[in-house]
C-alpha cells in the first residue's frame, strides 16, 4: 500500500479495503499487522477501527518498520477494514500488511498439561459486545470452587458508593498475540489492573516475551455488560496500546510473576482512577476481593457482594484465597477492603489460588537484581578501516578505543563475559 507499490486511488492517497477471512463462529474482533514500513518527510498511514468518534490508529516514521493495530471493532466496519497510506512530503514510501489476528469463539487449548476435561471451554472474547447479543463463554472449571462459579457481572454490584464500583474501572483485560509452540500464533488474553494514570500491571507469565508480546497488546478497561448480560446501551468498547514494558518479571528462578507495562494516553488521559498498591503483605484472615476477566468474558467479581473472601496464607512469596476463576484470570488483582490492589493472580488450583504480592513486587522494582550478559564484539578489519574516521584517526585506531572504552566499562567480578570475533582480511 502507497506509492512504492502502484498508483494512488485518489490525490495523495492509496486506498485498500482489507476483506478478511470471517470466523466460522462468528468474528469478534479483527488485528492487522504491517511490515516494511517507510514514512519519508510526513506520510502517513491510517487504518478505521470502527471506535466512536471515528477514532483511528495513525502510524508514523516514529512507530518504526512494523507494528499492529488495536482490535477493530467488526461490528461496526464491517467485513473490510478501509487502510489508507497518506503522502504529505514524500511523494515515495509504502507499507506492506501482511497478516492479521482474528478474535473468535473457540474451544480449549488442547495441548499438555490441559487435557483433562476440566480445562474444556469454548471461550467467547466479544470486547465490543455483539449488537444481536453477548453470549456467556462455557468456563473451565479447573480454577473453580464453586460449580456453578461464585461471581457475579461488576454491574450487579449496588449501592454505587461500594468498593467495589470504585475499583471495577480500573481493571481491565489485555489482548495480544502470542506464540504457542503447539498451535503457531494465537490472540491471547488476561486481566490487568490500572496503578497510575498509564501503567497497568498483569501477571509476567501472561507476557513470557515481553517485548515481543508488548508489540501487539493493546488494553480494554470498559468491556461489561449490564447485570443481566444485556449489552448497555450506546455501548462502545475501546482499545488503548501498549506503549513499552517497564519490568517483567516470571521463570527466572524467583517466585516473582509480574509485568508493569505503560499505556499509549490519549490527551486528556483515560478518564479512569487508577487503583492505589498496598505497601505491606495482608494479613490471614483479612477480607478481599478479586475483579476478573474469565475466559476472555465481561467483567466479573469474585465473590458477589456484599461478601468478602478472606486471605488463607499469607507472605512475602504468595497470597492465598478462595475465589473462583478460570483462563484468562491471569494477572488479575486481588484487592482489600480500602480498594487497594494486594496481589496479582499468578497461579493456583480449585481452593487454592496464589497471587503474587504486590508489595513484593515494589520492593522487586525499587531494587532490581545485577543483570549479567555475555557480549561478543564484532571487530571489522578490512582494508577500509585504514582511512581517516571522523577523528582524524584511521578508522581501525577509532575501534580500538571504541573497544577498548566499553571493555573498561562492563563490570568485573559479577560475572559479564565479553568476547571478540574480527572479520576479513
Amino acid at each position: 500500500i502507497g506509492p512504492d507499490f502502484g498508483p494512488s486511488t485518489s490525490p495523495n492517497t492509496w486506498t485498500v479495503n482489507f476483506a478478511y477471512s470471517p470466523a466460522p463462529t462468528g468474528t469478534k474482533l479483527v488485528m492487522l499487522h504491517f511490515t516494511g514500513a517507510s514514512f519519508p518527510a510526513n506520510n502517513r498511514l491510517e487504518v478505521d477501527l470502527g471506535y466512536s468518534g471515528g477514532e483511528m490508529d495513525v502510524f508514523t516514521s516514529a512507530d518504526g518498520t512494523d507494528f499492529w493495530t488495536r482490535p477493530i471493532n467488526v461490528y461496526t466496519v464491517g467485513t473490510s477494514v478501509t487502510i489508507r497510506y497518506i503522502t504529505n512530503g514524500a511523494a515515495t514510501g509504502g507499507v506492506q500488511l501482511d497478516q492479521y489476528g482474528r478474535g473468535e469463539r473457540h474451544s480449549k487449548d488442547p495441548t499438555p498439561p490441559y487435557a483433562s476435561s476440566a480445562f474444556d471451554c469454548l471461550t467467547n472474547c466479544d470486547p465490543f459486545l455483539d449488537p444481536a447479543g453477548y453470549q456467556q463463554p462455557d468456563f473451565a472449571t479447573f480454577w473453580f470452587c464453586n460449580n456453578p462459579p461464585n461471581w457475579e457481572n461488576t454491574a450487579c454490584v449496588n449501592p454505587p458508593a461500594d468498593i467495589r464500583n470504585t475499583v471495577a474501572p480500573a481493571v481491565g483485560m489485555i489482548v495480544h498475540v502470542d506464540a504457542n509452540a503447539a498451535l503457531g500464533f494465537a490472540v491471547s488474553t488476561c486481566s490487568v489492573t490500572l496503578v497510575s494514570p498509564d501503567t497497568i500491571v498483569t501477571a509476567g507469565h501472561c507476557m513470557t516475551d515481553p517485548i515481543e508480546d508488548a508489540k501487539s497488546a493493546s488494553v480494554i478497561f470498559n468491556y461489561a455488560t449490564q447485570c443481566n448480560n444485556n449489552v448497555p446501551n450506546n455501548y462502545s468498547g475501546r482499545f488503548f496500546k501498549v506503549k513499552e514494558v517497564i519490568r517483567q518479571r516470571f521463570a527466572d528462578g524467583s517466585s516473582n510473576d509480574y509485568c508493569l507495562l505503560r499505556l499509549k494516553v490519549p490527551p486528556g488521559g483515560l478518564g479512569i482512577t487508577p487503583v492505589p498498591m498496598r505497601s505491606d503483605i495482608p494479613a490471614i484472615g483479612e477480607q478481599v476481593f478479586g475483579i476478573h476477566h474469565p475466559n476472555g468474558s465481561i467483567k466479573k467479581i469474585s465473590i458477589p457482594h456484599p461478601g468478602y473472601a478472606t486471605v488463607t496464607s499469607s507472605n512475602v512469596n504468595g497470597i492465598g484465597v478462595n475465589l473462583d476463576v478460570s483462563g484468562g484470570s491471569s494477572g488479575s488483582g486481588l484487592f482489600d477492603t480500602s480498594g487497594r490492589i494486594t496481589g496479582i493472580l499468578s497461579a493456583g488450583v480449585a481452593c487454592g489460588l496464589g497471587y503474587f504480592p504486590i508489595a513484593t513486587m515494589q520492593q522487586d522494582v525499587d531494587n532490581p537484581p545485577a543483570i549479567t550478559r555475555d557480549v561478543m564484539l564484532v571487530f571489522d578489519r578490512s582494508g577500509s578501516m585504514s582511512l581517516p574516521g571522523t577523528s582524524g584517526q584511521t578508522k581501525i585506531e577509532e575501534a580500538r578505543a571504541a573497544a577498548s572504552l566499553f571493555i573498561q566499562l562492563v563490570r568485573a567480578g559479577t560475572g559479564n563475559r565479553v568476547g571478540l570475533v574480527s572479520f576479513s582480511t
